[in-house]
């Protein structure tokens, strides 16, 4: 869970706004908020696609969030578990193994199995079989995304609250 403490002098600015013009204050807060939302969802997304070389397009379901304008929170849940190899790219049979995209699999192998799109497999044992799905895990990538981008939230909300409370003095006429 990300919080976001505002300084005493922030506090001060927002008493003394809400006085004088409450309807506003609540909709340039909801505005920032709103933006600080979407905006961590989007950078949450990119910066684990970028880290873990999985495509944008594949990371982006993953992440749900959902955003509530009465009490002015809102949830980014973002999942962890590990991606099938084949998500990264278009699987390729090599001499060492298989590859998607940038990954690259030693001992593995491509095959369609029960007639379904081409997977990425590694050999459990010895044998012939059993085989097991080679999968990428993007956990521990997740969460040093989550914990930078964490520290770059609080600073990207004032900003934005600063930019809503400046147009809801100077614009809205509410």
């Amino acid at each position: 869970m990300i919080n976001i403490d505002l300084s005493a002098a922030d506090q001060d600015l927002i008493k003394g706004f809400m006085l004088s013009k409450s309807s506003a204050l609540a909709k340039a807060m909801r505005r920032a908020v709103r933006k600080t939302h979407n905006w961590l969802s989007r950078q949450l997304a990119s910066a684990i696609a970028k880290e873990t070389l999985i495509p944008l397009k594949n990371i982006r379901y993953r992440v749900m969030s959902s955003f509530d304008a009465g009490d002015l929170t809102g949830n980014i849940w973002i999942g962890l578990n590990p991606v099938s190899a084949r998500r990264a790219g278009e699987p390729k049979q090599a001499k060492f193994g298989a590859r998607a995209g940038k990954h690259r699999f030693d001992g593995a192998f491509v095959a369609s199995v029960n007639g379904g799109s081409p997977h990425i497999w590694k050999r459990s044992g010895e044998s012939r079989l059993p085989i097991e799905k080679v999968q990428i895990d993007i956990e521990e990538p997740g969460f040093e995304v989550i914990a930078r981008l964490e520290k770059r939230a609080e600073s990207y909300y004032l900003s934005r609250l600063n930019e809503e409370l400046n147009y809801a003095l100077n614009h809205d006429k509410s």
